[in-house]
């Protein structure tokens, strides 16, 4: 087997807003699944504090080649785990990170243009939701982007772990290294911020998502920004 941990970032790691994630976890749970490691500071709320100071002392905690990172709020799981997800990384060992991949350029939309120039689909800019790494190459980011002597960490904290996380593909594409890519395919998953039901995707009689610009029926979906209001379409209310 595929040697990898699944995290979940939640701070706290004991909230009902887990319930979605939880809920589809358990429909769609097989041998390939993981069981997830939540974790979480109490009474830390800010993205940067979980999913980047908390992250980094989980990853050095973990001995896995890989690890598959995905939000616990607001993400479900649309089918079955396998080892496709891994795919890109098969194709080109330089590979570090693959994210996923939104509508909305935040929040860095000065770079908008950059970022779309290099997209095939409306999915042109990386959302931090979902991330599949090599462990190793995680906590050398982190710990480049979390010195202070490096970067404004105050920057980071009010514009949230997605701001480092897209200067890094910024910067890969700029060098031209192929280290990180997004999946604007919605292969791994699909961010449902600006979409629309019969527009954007569609859902079988299982309410399983499939995103109609490529056809693919992603492994999760993601209800991130006014997303959430889509959830009725999937049977579900937020945080039951």
């Amino acid at each position: 087997m595929l040697d990898y941990t699944l995290l979940v970032p939640s701070s706290p790691a004991k909230t009902p807003l887990l319930n979605n994630l939880l809920n589809s976890y358990k429909k769609y749970k097989n041998d390939f699944t993981k069981e997830p490691v939540i974790f979480g500071g109490e009474g830390r709320t800010s993205c940067y504090h979980t999913k980047v100071l908390d992250m980094l002392e989980v990853l050095k905690t973990l001995s896995s080649e890989y690890v598959m990172c995905i939000d616990g709020w607001d993400l479900i799981f649309n089918k079955g785990l396998d080892d496709s997800l891994f795919d890109d990384f098969k194709d080109d060992p330089n590979l570090e990170f693959v994210f996923a991949a939104e509508t909305n350029c935040f929040p860095y939309s000065e770079f908008s243009d950059f970022f779309a120039s290099h997209a095939n689909t409306e999915m042109k800019y990386l959302n931090a939701g979902v991330i599949i790494a090599k462990r190793e190459s995680y906590i050398s980011a982190l710990e480049k982007y979390s010195n202070p002597n490096n970067y404004d960490q105050q920057e980071f904290f009010q514009k949230s772990d997605q701001a480092i996380s897209m200067l890094m593909h910024k910067d890969s594409l700029e060098k031209g290294d192929g280290k990180v890519i997004i999946d604007s395919e919605a292969r791994i998953s699909m961010q449902m911020f600006q979409l629309e039901k019969d527009k954007d995707y569609t859902l079988n009689e299982e309410k399983q998502a499939t995103y109609l610009a490529t056809g693919n029926t992603p492994f999760f979906v993601h209800f991130n920004g006014d997303g959430k209001n889509q959830m009725p379409h999937f049977e579900i209310e937020y945080g039951k």
